[in-house]
């Protein structure tokens, strides 16, 4: 309801609304106005309340994103769970020791293709639907951000890492980043031969991207690997992520990923890299962790009720870290 300021009568049916009648009116509405504006004021200083309460107990826990949050079918959260011990792996530098001889494009629909195809037949069959929807959206997205490192070819690759072939038909098993994460996991030198050229420029943007905050991120696994949690991480044990390894800064994003009874992992962490803004999926907050991830259980597994979830904490280890001998 709109009331023009300038009508000073109003006429219905010949009878005519006197000023005192519309002055009534008007005061109804300036009251429900005010009414309105006190509501959304109070609301706004709950809010505020509620996030300064939760930096004092040091968790800056980010606030749930609302209920209707379009996460994505496939959960690259879960992607590297094995029921193998989660201990360190020797990997080589992939941008430091290799020189690439042409451009991501190529490496991935030529070398990696071959090398993936010997390993998993089929596994390549939506290489060409890959790249060609990761060009339309690197091309987009590099109107609003100059590329990490300068490097237009970076920024592909990880928008190749991110997308998600379900769409075009393909098995949740036949998506690029677990194909890559699973022969990152397996340490086999013919294959990781083959993927040099994509590793070298996925990992050279990775690196040229700044470090994240040190705070706490979220990473979602479904209640199917709860036994190989509850058998691995104790608490005070060192665990090391083999593979690339995705969490949100979104605990909502991480909760739907994790679904009722599954795992929330909170990671407090100091060298994730943010590639929401590479993302083909910006509204997950992802942050990669690198290979060979190294934290330790600083609270075991325990179940939340109000959640329906499992909870586990790590801390990121300072492997560099000097150490004092007294």
């Amino acid at each position: 309801l709109k009331i023009n300021n300038t009508v000073q009568s109003v006429h219905l049916g010949g009878n005519k609304i006197s000023e005192d009648l519309m002055e009534t009116v008007n005061l109804l509405l300036r009251r429900n106005e005010a009414a309105a504006k006190k509501a959304k004021t109070e609301a706004a200083a709950k809010e505020k309340k509620a996030q300064d309460a939760s930096k004092a107990t040091g968790t800056m826990e980010p606030q749930p994103s609302p209920p209707d949050l379009p996460v994505q079918t496939v959960n690259r959260h879960a992607a590297g769970i094995t029921p193998e011990v989660p201990c360190y792996k020797p990997i080589r530098d992939f941008v430091e020791e290799f020189q690439p001889t042409k451009g991501c494009k190529a490496y991935i629909l030529e070398d990696c293709a071959t090398s993936l195809e010997k390993w998993k037949p089929h596994s390549a069959a939506f290489f060409p639907q890959l790249v060609a929807e990761a060009e339309k959206i690197t091309s987009s997205l590099l109107q609003f951000r100059e590329a990490p490192g300068g490097n237009p070819m970076f920024a592909f690759a990880i928008v190749c890492y991110t997308l998600d072939v379900k769409q075009f038909g393909a098995k949740g098993s036949e998506n690029f980043f677990e194909l890559i994460n699973k022969m990152l996991q397996e340490r086999d030198p013919v294959l990781l031969d083959g993927s040099m050229g994509y590793l070298h420029y996925l990992f050279g943007g990775l690196r040229s991207l700044p470090k994240a905050p040190q705070r706490e991120y979220f990473r979602g696994i479904p209640k199917a690997a709860l036994g190989i949690f509850k058998e691995h991480y104790t608490l005070g044990r060192v665990v090391h992520w083999s593979g690339l390894t995705s969490v949100s800064g979104s605990i909502a994003v991480a909760r739907k990923f994790a679904g009722l009874g599954g795992i929330l992992v909170r990671v407090t962490a100091f060298t994730a890299r943010a590639i929401r803004d590479w993302s083909a999926f910006a509204y997950e907050d992802e942050l990669l962790l690198f290979p060979n991830f190294e934290a330790m259980v600083c609270k075991e597994l325990h179940f939340v009720d109000t959640a329906n979830q499992w909870e586990l904490h790590l801390v990121e280890k300072k492997t560099h870290e000097s150490k004092f001998v007294f």
